[in-house]
């Protein structure tokens, strides 16, 4: 982003904010309290309603803990006020609000997580929301009072027609964290998924891998397991045994959730499956598969039930 496009944003930004706020309280905890607005910088903007609440050697303000709180605001709150302040239904602009924000952030020089890593662990999240799932998945994603590596996880809930009190409970219970940061604003399908046929009480998600090598990866890890007498699910719990790096997700609804946005978005590239009868490795891309092709290939790993699925010996 040039440097032109952050003043012309930070412009529009505190017009928006300033149109927006009614109060002025609200308004001075807004640009001041939160994104640390000097007097003067709210000068050039022709702000001076709110010198009062600016201590000076002129007049003694008082600024009250129950009044105007210098601290700043958290992050969930941040983005729930941001999105009850957008009047219409579609949220998208938040995305635009937490983007502007981590411009307006100093760099930590104690070494110490800032205000810009956090709001880019939403950012990137719900940026992938917005590349790979539909408009109303990413409208309950903003709306949903949760941390970054939860996001995507709620985006697959949201898809699979969950509603956002059961989203939320699953998110309370610590279903949900572990989830996927990407790496830019601009992902899509970065996501795969590993499972053991007709086994549903676990489910494995990798990324940025590609199928070839998830494919002789989990190979691998079904020899280990078999040379070691083991179960080939505790192997892919163990990345650097397994190959590849694999998030386990053993909730039941979860599971239904990744399954089902196999096909209802474009989050993940390929699937791969162990077939234990068969004791084969199948892997299909995830491009163009129909509902009954992938409850097929997750069910037994079967092509001649999927036409279209590849498989890779």
């Amino acid at each position: 982003m040039t440097q032109e496009r952050k003043d012309q944003l930070y412009d529009q930004m505190i017009a928006w904010i300033c149109e927006h706020i009614k109060n002025d309280e609200d308004l001075f905890l807004a640009l001041n309290g939160h994104f640390g607005m000097t007097k003067e910088e709210l000068h050039d903007h022709s702000i001076e309603s709110l010198d009062r609440f600016f201590p000076t050697e002129e007049t003694e303000a008082v600024v009250t803990s129950e009044s105007v709180h210098p601290v700043g605001i958290s992050l969930t709150d941040f983005i729930s006020k941001v999105s009850e302040m957008v009047s219409s239904d579609d949220k998208t602009a938040v995305l635009d609000w937490i983007e502007f924000a981590s411009f307006m952030t100093d760099v930590d020089e104690s070494g110490g997580r800032t205000l810009e890593s956090e709001l880019q662990e939403l950012y990137l999240p719900l940026c992938y929301v917005r590349n790979n799932f539909s408009n109303s998945v990413l409208q309950q994603s903003l709306e949903l009072d949760t941390i970054g590596n939860e996001i995507i996880y709620g985006a697959m809930l949201f898809a699979a027609g969950y509603p956002d009190n059961v989203v939320r409970d699953i998110g309370n219970e610590g279903h949900m964290e572990d989830g996927y940061i990407p790496l830019s604003a601009d992902e899509k399908g970065s996501l795969f998924v590993v499972a053991v046929a007709d086994r549903n009480d676990c489910i494995f998600i990798g990324n940025n891998m590609e199928g070839g090598t998830t494919f002789e990866c989990l190979r691998r890890a079904v020899q280990l397991a078999e040379m070691r007498g083991r179960d080939i699910a505790s192997v892919l719990e163990h990345p650097a045994t397994a190959g590849m790096p694999l998030r386990k997700i053993s909730d039941a609804r979860l599971i239904d959730a990744v399954k089902i946005s196999c096909t209802a978005s474009t989050a993940f590239d390929h699937i791969a499956v162990y077939d234990p009868v068969t004791e084969e490795v199948r892997l299909t891309a995830t491009e163009g598969l129909t509902t009954e092709q992938r409850d097929a290939f997750f069910c037994c790993g079967a092509p001649d039930q999927a036409d279209g699925i590849t498989q890779q010996m």
